[in-house]
């Protein structure tokens, strides 16, 4: 079996990290400018790369990651994950959105450490057959209040998850 070393992340003293707590992978893969040199000219290649999220950026991309994991779908960590998926297909309600807030809640209580959640907030669109999902979140190490993650679930899954305040 062979490993991937990311040095980059391992190093919290690391440069890109200065003033910043917490550091990430992106989930998405994005076009970036390599600089490439095998001691000769440096040149520039298009390519896929990893790029790092930051601070309130990695929050989101852990809240994200466990709102579209379906519990046993990490079978080294079978009770990660929350079961929105599950959701699915069933009648947009308010009982089914208090369902959905009450599983938000208790998923990020157990995988979320580095939060405080103060309130989930789930909104039914029957038209789009959607829920829309706010979560009011503290961030203690970053002395951050009423922060705001909004989530989408849709018949395909996550849409996007965006932070703010």
């Amino acid at each position: 079996m062979s490993s991937i070393l990311l040095k980059e992340f391992k190093n919290p003293s690391n440069s890109s990290l200065k003033g910043h707590t917490y550091k990430d992978i992106s989930l998405d893969l994005q076009q970036a400018d390599l600089f490439v040199s095998n001691s000769g000219p440096i040149k520039s290649v298009k390519g896929k790369d990893l790029r790092d999220s930051l601070d309130e950026a990695a929050i989101n991309n852990s809240v994200r990651n466990i709102l579209s994991t379906r519990q046993g779908q990490r079978f080294l960590v079978p009770r990660f994950g929350c079961n929105l998926l599950g959701f699915i297909g069933e009648p947009i309600t308010d009982y089914t959105g208090q369902k959905i807030g009450q599983v938000v809640l208790d998923a990020l209580r157990l995988w979320e450490p580095r939060v405080t959640v103060d309130q989930v907030i789930v909104t039914g669109n029957v038209d789009r057959h959607e829920y829309d999902i706010k979560i009011f979140v503290t961030i203690p190490s970053l002395k951050k209040t009423d922060v705001l993650i909004v989530s989408t679930l849709t018949s395909n899954g996550i849409l996007e998850s965006s932070i703010g305040e």
